[in-house]
């Protein structure tokens, strides 16, 4: 069987994704729900897939979530300053 990530890495992972979702909900209050999709639209999503050396070895949890929070930021501001979103411009 093919594992995304070596036995050695598979702890420091799952421990930083529960970090980043632990912030996230409980440290800023963001529905896990609203957290958790724009976590796959993003490209840490991506990046944590395919076990980049990066994320594993050089952030926190902490940087994760706050990664995440930034592109929810950066969505919220589109959508109320150019009127992107539920019914358009």
């Amino acid at each position: 069987m093919i594992h995304a990530y070596d036995n050695n890495y598979l702890p420091r992972a799952q421990t930083l994704m529960g970090v980043m979702f632990h912030v996230a909900v409980y440290d800023f209050n963001i529905p896990l729900e609203v957290f958790y999709d724009k976590f796959l639209f993003s490209k840490t999503s991506s990046y944590f897939e395919a076990g980049d050396s990066t994320i594993l070895g050089g952030t926190s949890g902490v940087e994760l979530a706050l990664d995440i929070l930034k592109l929810i930021i950066f969505i919220l501001y589109l959508i109320d300053h150019l009127n992107i979103g539920v019914g358009g411009p």
